[in-house]
């Protein structure tokens, strides 16, 4: 049986995409989360120039945060 958390988890999870194939939106939340360290967090410069991505995801910056 799940847990309140769980369940609450699970919701959130299904109500925003987190679930599916791949790391994609995981990836995301932990880059914009880091960015979020140095506060004032201002959104529009979360963006790349094409607006089509978050600024610095990649790999390469996930992993440090994974390892952390």
């Amino acid at each position: 049986m799940p847990t309140h958390l769980e369940e609450t988890l699970d919701e959130f999870a299904v109500g925003y995409e987190f679930k599916g194939k791949g790391p994609g939106p995981l990836c995301v939340a932990l880059v914009v989360t880091e960015h979020a360290r140095q506060l004032p967090l201002d959104p529009d410069e979360l963006v790349t120039r094409g607006e089509g991505q978050v600024l610095g995801l990649s790999k390469s910056a996930v992993q440090p945060i994974l390892k952390r």
